[in-house]
């Protein structure tokens, strides 16, 4: 095969993705603080999987692909079933290889790819109730290695990064009601330079793809920090019972107008709360920067033998009425290094570390809450402290 295909997005350098989301760390809101405490993002109404079995074809090249099965109204009877998340090559297409030295596409001094590049077209129907005042991210946890996405037949954009998040914005092109989601995969892209290291090659949509669902005024990011303060400036020394804790957050108005807004934020010990702030923010059309900060006493510490744990809520209101709230896990801790030793809470440790990648014997890198467990049970029975687990993994 002879093309001009340099240029396209999974052959090109310059092209990351197209129509993302900015990263962030991973929530999803609740409807009021109590289901925030619970943090059960399936009962949020706000979060939906959008796992399963898929509708699937599969070609040898991209350029093998019809350009009419992203539509809506393609007709995909003929196409098999898949399993959303899933390998291809473990569900009767393609072949699953193993290397370490070689690379099973040309390297080149300048990244490309070659146009005979496996691709697989998933297409799957889901049903919506929409809601106007909302607005609705698609996303997806882990594709091999890159993807286009289309939504009703509207193109909604393209990541790579096997093991990286991607979000986009589909509320223009959601309906209430049924949608057709068409998404094309590519076994390579130009990040294969960066991912060709000694495992399996598989390919396909490996991880959760998920609709959610928030309201036009949100939180859009947020950073939390969190330690025990020392009596002494040395951070290496034995902490006291006094906590630091700082957060950051961005929130964003979409609405057509200013909105007056308070954020509570409050710090859990179990059902106690042992730090809660109120303030007014001025929600302006955009983004809007919000800061936290304070100095909880008789904090617990965190540390791997006893893992304690507070429940972070805010809560984002508009005259006094809930628009979303949101629940992180909180623990405090001081971590440095000194005379070549790593200290944790004061105290010197020694790690006993391996390498992990997601791994199952019979589903490859779609893996579990149950298989990540298993892992670190088995990890545990062998003394094993620390655990290397690579970006790719």
């Amino acid at each position: 095969m002879e093309y001009l295909y340099r240029h396209r997005d999974w052959s090109n350098v310059e092209v990351l993705g197209r129509n993302r989301l900015p990263v962030r760390p991973f929530y999803c809101g609740y409807p009021d603080r109590e289901s925030a405490v619970k943090g059960k993002r399936e009962e949020s109404g706000n979060f939906r999987l959008l796992n399963g079995q898929w509708k699937f074809a599969y070609y040898e090249s991209p350029f093998y692909v019809p350009e009419e099965c992203v539509e809506e109204t393609y007709d995909d009877r003929e196409f098999a079933f898949i399993p959303v998340p899933g390998h291809w090559q473990l569900n009767g297409c393609d072949f699953p290889h193993y290397n370490d030295a070689i690379a099973l596409f040309p390297i080149l001094d300048d990244p490309g790819i070659q146009a005979d590049n496996p691709t697989g077209v998933y297409r799957h129907t889901f049903c919506e109730e929409k809601q106007k005042d909302r607005e609705y991210i698609l996303r997806f946890d882990g594709v091999e290695s890159a993807y286009h996405v289309w939504l009703n037949g509207i193109f909604i954009g393209y990541s790579q990064g096997s093991r990286n998040t991607a979000e986009f914005d589909v509320t223009e092109a959601l309906k209430d009601g049924d949608n057709v989601l068409a998404v094309k995969v590519y076994k390579f892209c130009d990040g294969s330079y960066l991912e060709n290291q000694d495992m399996w090659w598989f390919a396909g949509i490996i991880r959760d793809v998920s609709l959610i669902s928030r309201p036009k005024i949100h939180m859009l990011d947020c950073r939390i920090t969190s330690e025990l303060l020392t009596e002494q400036q040395d951070t290496c020394s034995v902490p006291g019972k006094r906590g630091k804790f700082r957060l950051e957050a961005v929130f964003e108005n979409h609405t057509e107008d200013e909105a007056e807004l308070s954020v509570e934020t409050e710090l859990l010990d179990g059902e106690q709360v042992i730090f809660k702030d109120t303030r007014r923010i001025r929600g302006s059309r955009g983004e809007t920067d919000y800061l936290a900060e304070a100095g909880p006493d008789n904090i617990r510490p965190w540390s791997a033998e006893q893992p304690n744990l507070y429940r972070l809520v805010i809560t984002l209101k508009r005259e006094d009425e809930v628009v979303e709230s949101y629940g992180e896990w909180v623990g405090f801790r001081t971590i440095c290094l000194r005379d070549g030793l790593f200290w944790v809470n004061g105290r010197a440790i020694k790690l006993k570390g391996i390498n992990r990648h997601d791994w199952n014997e019979k589903t490859g890198r779609c893996i579990t809450k149950e298989d990540m467990l298993a892992d670190l049970y088995l990890r545990a029975e062998g003394r094993i402290s620390a655990i290397l687990s690579w970006a790719l993994s």
